[in-house]
């Protein structure tokens, strides 16, 4: 688990920083992010592809030794499945039925075929086509042993052996042996045949498959089905692989020649392959033209078909290749093997013998059950759509199939002498160990472990970060006795605010600053300035401020001081280093500067000090409230303590003055405030009235949504908020509601989603250093943006497409545009359009008194160009 937990988050961290639609990407970082996507999926793919083939190597390749060992006919079939049923099942069927097709270029097969009038009707030819797929299905796929552990098959010889538990593999050579017993069949035929079933299967991965079959696959199953042609009494049968080759190929040199009955067999062949195809625009044409195609010219000429364009077969191989090379990069393996025939528990339709039903139906569908309600409308779609043929019925057996009654109609019911009592006996036996076995497995417990693994997996790496920074700074905190910096606490945060609950956290501050409006000193404040007074300056103070005093405490001006380095460099060391009358310029001034801009702001209304701290305490217990009753986890203490002194550190840059000394004497100190100050007031319902509509400005008026919206908003809110802002209570279902939904998230979070790999996702702010043309440059965009969506740029292409279509669903109110700021923001900009070009020097000399270094010349330089 650990090496997959490695594995899985080396991935994540590879997967790109935007997605693809984001405002900021550029060409370059589109193709960026396009590459690093298609190389961890690349990545995963590859390790997870190869699994089975590996395991299985490992497993027996000390056993087999390069040929020198001996693997036992039941390890080879464990081997021979990997290929078969998981890897390339589609392929390596198709390969199989070819190699029986192959056999009808031998006249002295095909005569025997054509004379059994197997082949004259449609009915005929797609029954038997059916029942040689399943037979031949049922040997690979059933134990060849009769038992699934080949140990208790080595031990259950003698008088007292029990019966097989699987006995499918045999009744269905028996039922072979038997069939061809009314025929006369040389050696020769039957050991060409087999050798095709052994040969072919390494040819088409060769040339059709992802991969190619390996040694040890190929001679496992040359050990395999040797195995089978000793029990179908098949003799002289070579004694390696190389050996049976060189029969081969001299077999067909002498006995491939053209015949009518070649002709006759293969075209009737052709033409139930093709049954399903429709007639128009030549596509059945084109399907018999392509089988044909793929045959080698010795096999076409002696069927006496006609040679195809050359186009036709390399459009078929190109195409089939590609396949090979998507599935190989890009596909997940299966998981669940591809069955011919079901290896769980027969059911039961006539009493104690069981009949079958098969996993796949050709366009005549035998076997497949008559059925009624949704199943029945189903199947009278694949009539329609041509997928088959006719309704299954009981001239199709939709009862289903018995093994030992497969083959001709004509010996449906003249079973081999004694097997019908062998046959109960047997059966019974083996439903009683399947079903046991069904209970304890197969599609219940597959997908119970499915999802437990899944599970345990989520578990695994969605802690990761929250263990690693609590391993780091967790003794140095050591449960309040130590201490850890500002810089430190910042960087405890990130893990909450930028990773696991970026969208949770950002909201609560959201409802932080929203909560202050129940505060008649702050309201009356805001309501006086006029920011509230329309929508397009409620939706730039919303983009500019998450309002909490007089002026723009803003969302991205909060989201820069939380993301951004406070001390002005990423390295905590280099920043304490950092001091004197040489201290370099910050790395990243961003966070100081915002601090810097809302102190200037600030100064020009009078704000008390007691508003600013009440307004402080929110930003630093409502995340913790809120993880707690809605989160998908709790912020740990030592958490809470990182945001008390991270925010206590902002205090200090802010001029707020008796911040108290503890978390839980500033928990003490905001209920106090709130008893005290938290008042009804006209300014309080104004502004958060106006302040809900911003909100909820994308929502439509159709249906009630707008409304049921409004009310929502008004049911997360504590009962003192409401009834400070003047708000009617809402019916208590709607509170259970809003409640219910966000515990049912954070539920799916906690333990069915993989954590975020990229902390700018969900951020509003992007934390990273704003490049253009390969320079900082101070003009950015934020991540996420509102109804109006102030500071998006302006796009052409496929991106004005799309923006336009963000317009007309509703998403946003209108196009970005030079009236919304769509060239970006500076931070010294920040604010009331009448404080947008004011201020500048001041605001960059302060963020260098804040941060204790200079100011990079990147950012005060062009703030004074345009000054």
């Amino acid at each position: 688990m650990d090496s997959w937990i490695t594995i899985l988050g080396s991935l994540s961290s590879n997967l790109g920083t935007r997605g693809l639609l984001h405002p900021l990407a550029t060409k370059a970082s589109i193709l960026r992010l396009l590459g690093g996507s298609i190389l961890s999926w690349v990545t995963l793919v590859r390790l997870l592809r190869w699994r089975r083939y590996h395991a299985i190597h490992k497993k027996y390749a000390a056993k087999w030794d390069n040929g020198r060992g001996k693997i036992t006919p039941e390890e080879a079939q464990e081997i021979a499945q990997v290929s078969s049923l998981y890897d390339m099942p589609t392929l390596l069927n198709y390969a199989l039925a070819f190699a029986l097709f192959k056999t009808y270029s031998i006249p002295t097969i095909s005569k025997i075929l054509a004379a059994t009038k197997e082949l004259k009707s449609n009915e005929t030819v797609s029954k038997r086509y059916a029942d040689t797929e399943i037979l031949i299905g049922t040997w690979f796929t059933c134990p060849i042993s009769g038992f699934r552990d080949p140990e208790v098959a080595k031990k259950n010889v003698g008088p007292n052996a029990k019966p097989a538990e699987d006995p499918r593999a045999m009744i269905a050579l028996a039922r072979v042996n038997w069939l061809h017993s009314r025929y006369r069949i040389t050696n020769d035929d039957y050991l060409y045949t087999l050798s095709l079933f052994i040969l072919e299967p390494a040819v088409w991965a060769g040339r059709y498959g992802w991969r190619k079959t390996s040694p040890m696959e190929d001679h496992a199953n040359f050990i395999f089905w040797s195995e089978i042609g000793r029990r179908m009494n098949i003799t002289n049968i070579p004694e390696t692989i190389d050996e049976l080759k060189q029969w081969c190929a001299a077999y067909e040199e002498r006995c491939m020649v053209p015949a009518d009955s070649n002709l006759e067999v293969a075209q009737a062949t052709i033409d139930e392959l093709m049954s399903a195809a429709p007639e128009a625009f030549g596509i059945k044409s084109l399907g018999n033209r392509a089988i044909i195609a793929m045959l080698e010219d010795n096999v076409r000429e002696a069927m006496m078909l006609p040679k195809q364009p050359w186009y036709i077969g390399s459009t078929i191989k190109n195409a089939m290749r590609t396949v090979a090379f998507i599935q190989r990069w890009f596909m997940l393996p299966r998981i669940n093997p591809r069955l011919p025939v079901d290896i769980g528990p027969p059911k039961l339709f006539d009493g104690s013998c069981p009949r079958l039903r098969p996993n796949k139906f050709a366009a005549r569908p035998w076997y497949r059950e008559q059925r009624a309600g949704a199943g029945y409308y189903w199947d009278r779609l694949l009539v329609a759509s041509g997928w088959h043929d006719e309704m299954p019925g009981p001239h199709l057996k939709s009862s289903g199939y018995r093994i030992e009654e497969l083959g001709p109609v004509k010996y449906e019911n003249k079973l081999m002498d004694g097997l019908i009592p062998l046959l109960e006996k047997i059966y019974t036996h083996a439903l009683n160990v399947v079903n046991t076995a069904w209970q304890h497995s197969t599609i219940p417990g597959l997908v119970l472990g499915g999802v437990l693994g899944w599970v345990v997996l989520v578990r695994a790496l969605r802690w990761r970060r929250y263990y690693a920074i609590h391993k780091t700074y967790g003794p140095k905190w050591d449960n309040g006795r130590g201490t850890i910096s500002p810089g430190e606490a910042q960087k405890i945060m990130a893990v909450s605010t930028q990773y696991d609950m970026p969208l949770l956290l950002n909201y609560s501050l959201a409802f932080a600053l929203f909560k202050t409006y129940a505060i008649p000193s702050i309201s009356q404040l805001l309501s006086s300035t006029k920011q509230l007074s329309s929508p397009a300056m409620v939706s730039r103070r919303y983009a500019d401020a998450l309002t909490n005093t007089l002026y723009e405490q803003t969302e991205l001006l909060i989201a820069t001081w939380v993301g951004c380095p406070i001390t002005g460099f990423q390295d905590l060391e280099l920043a304490a280093k950092n001091t004197g009358p040489n201290a370099k310029p910050a790395e990243d001034p961003r966070a100081n500067i915002a601090i810097a801009r809302t102190n200037w702001l600030h100064s020009k209304y009078k704000i008390s000090n007691d508003d600013y701290l009440y307004t402080l305490c929110l930003f630093i217990l409502e995340p913790a409230r809120w993880a707690e009753k809605y989160g998908w986890r709790q912020l740990s203490p030592l958490e809470k303590e990182a945001f008390y002194i991270f925010w206590y550190e902002v205090a200090g840059r802010m001029g707020i003055k008796d911040v108290p000394e503890s978390l839980a004497e500033l928990e003490a100190w905001s209920n106090a405030y709130e008893d005290r100050c938290m008042l009804p007031a006209d300014s309080n319902k104004q502004v958060a009235l106006h302040t809900i509509d911003e909100l909820l400005s994308a929502v439509p008026t159709t249906f009630g949504l707008k409304t049921f919206a409004q009310k929502g908003v008004i049911a997360v809110l504590d009962d003192n908020v409401r009834d400070a802002m003047m708000q009617p209570k809402q019916p208590k279902y709607m509170a259970t509601l809003m409640n219910s939904s966000m515990a049912m998230v954070a539920f799916v979070q906690r333990w069915f989603m993989l954590p975020r790999s990229n902390n700018n996702f969900r951020y509003p702010v992007d934390v990273r250093l704003p490049i253009k043309d390969g320079k900082v440059g101070p003009r950015m965009v934020p991540n996420k943006f509102a109804a109006r969506p102030w500071y998006r740029p302006e796009h052409s292409g496929v991106f004005k497409i799309w923006d336009r279509m963000l317009v007309k669903i509703g998403w946003h109110q209108e196009l970005p545009g030079p009236h919304l700021r769509s060239s970006g923001y500076r931070l010294e900009e920040m604010g009331p359009l009448q404080f947008e070009n004011s201020g500048r020097e001041e605001i960059m000399r302060m963020a260098a008194e804040l941060q204790g270094c200079p100011i990079a010349s990147i950012w005060a330089e062009e703030a004074n160009q345009q000054a």
